[in-house]
């Protein structure tokens, strides 16, 4: 997490699991044709130095992204082709925040097109900077304002009831190998984050 770039895995529908990672020119992975899952790393925040010799404070998104969202849609469609349930498909986040995931709760009229992907990109900066200018805000306080945004996002473009948000919680019991529990979140009518164990 301490790199300036993502890395990650994705899995093809044989259950092959195949590593990515981004550079620092290319932050973001692009997830290889007939990918149905994917897991991936956002970066912590860091410090660059701009052309004039000034500190600039690079903030890593730790939430899953609208290119995320468009990702876990197209392994919905590889999962199909490849003869597994779309429902299988997952796209899952980690960082030094949390774990989350998204996946798909109904694969009906579910399409994020270039145009809407753009705007939703153009919303998710917007609003994840204001919420990193608040600096008053801890960690966990930012941590629930990213998840509210995201799934604000989702139900403004009609995705709210398509695609569900997870966070997840590590278990660790000695003598075994680690265990995720997942909590799904949601939004109720007065905009209050509401956590569903699984």
């Amino acid at each position: 997490m301490n790199k300036k770039f993502e890395t990650g895995y994705y899995e093809k529908a044989d259950g092959s699991f195949n590593f990515m990672t981004g550079s620092n020119e290319k932050r973001t992975l692009k997830f290889e044709p007939g990918t149905t899952s994917f897991m991936h790393i956002h970066m912590n925040d860091y410090i660059t130095i701009d052309a004039d010799g000034n500190e600039v404070m690079n903030y890593g998104v730790k939430m899953l992204s609208p290119g995320d969202i468009g990702s876990l849609i197209e392994s919905a469609s590889n999962s199909i082709i490849g003869g597994l349930s779309p429902y299988e498909a997952y796209g899952m986040m980690v960082s030094s925040e949390g774990i989350f995931s998204v996946n798909l709760t109904d694969i009906n009229n579910v399409d994020l097109s270039p145009i809407m992907k753009a705007e939703m990109d153009f919303s998710y900066l917007q609003r994840a900077s204001k919420i990193f200018k608040e600096t008053s805000a801890n960690s966990a306080e930012r941590k629930e304002k990213l998840q509210k945004m995201l799934l604000e996002l989702l139900k403004e473009k009609g995705l709210g009831d398509k695609i569900a948000l997870f966070e997840g919680e590590v278990e660790q019991v000695p003598g075994q190998l680690p265990k995720i529990n997942w909590t799904r979140k949601t939004i109720d009518s007065n905009g209050n984050l509401v956590e569903t164990p699984c």
